[in-house]
């Protein structure tokens, strides 16, 4: 595990070097469907990552946002967002993350949000989370939680609506941006809860372990983990669990 962790930091060293080299500079920018934009950087960053895995692991499977899937015979896949608020990263706000996590049989393990002009690093494995290396826990809440979610627009449906009013009631305020960089903000202990629709496999995978092993719980909006077998891209998280419980329960 300590192998594959320490390797997990160097994917996030290099991926940095790359994204670093675009960063409020002169880019290309494609727009895969309406309000979904790509950069060169998101492209070179996952091409990156990938030759790295392939190198060291060339059994693993590899599963980024931007370049698919690549099957593997081991067991273990690697789940990639190259660049994880490409809209923050477009407009120089430096809230956009990378992520990059390991499954093993579908589930994952080892998760690593990675934000590299802050230099904030977030690893979850094996029950504990760390942020630039040292331990980190979620925060009991005791009245009403800080509320964070990327954008309202991201809640379409009635019944995303009725949810996120229902959350928004719960909260003593609701802040948007972030994209996941929010959940290692609850990992830390800043905020409470983290509520959000439409979500990929890669949006999800790396934050799962951190956040359960900082000490919260993050599920669907029916109570169950997300996993490569089972993504329907809700996320409840949540730092305190009876927090989790009750929204749950008011869902």
């Amino acid at each position: 595990m300590q192998e594959t962790i320490a390797f997990m930091n160097d994917l996030a060293d290099e991926s940095g070097k790359v994204i670093r080299q675009y960063f409020r500079k002169s880019f290309k920018t494609e727009t895969k469907t309406h309000h979904d934009p790509v950069t060169e950087a998101d492209q070179a960053t996952e091409q990156t990552l990938r030759a790295m895995i392939a190198d060291r692991y060339p059994d693993d499977g590899i599963q980024g946002e931007e370049f698919g899937i690549t099957p593997g015979i081991s067991g273990r896949v690697w789940v990639i967002d190259p660049i994880d608020g490409t809209k923050a990263f477009a407009v120089g706000r430096a809230t956009f993350t990378t992520l990059i996590a390991l499954c093993i049989d579908g589930q994952p393990v080892i998760g690593c949000i990675d934000q590299p002009v802050a230099n904030e690093r977030w690893i979850g494995a094996a029950g504990m989370t760390t942020f630039n290396g040292h331990l980190c826990h979620t925060r009991a809440c005791e009245g009403e939680p800080a509320f964070v979610t990327t954008t309202p627009d991201m809640f379409t449906t009635e019944r995303e609506k009725m949810v996120l009013g229902a959350m928004a009631g719960q909260s003593r305020f609701v802040t948007y941006g972030g994209d996941s960089y929010a959940y290692g903000l609850l990992s830390s202990g800043l905020c409470d809860l983290v509520c959000e629709a439409h979500l990929k496999a890669h949006d999800l995978m790396a934050v799962v372990p951190i956040i359960q092993g900082a000490g919260g719980v993050i599920t669907d909006w029916s109570g169950r983990v997300p996993s490569l077998d089972f993504c329907n891209g809700e996320s409840l998280a949540c730092g305190d669990p009876a927090l989790h419980a009750r929204l749950l329960a008011l869902i």
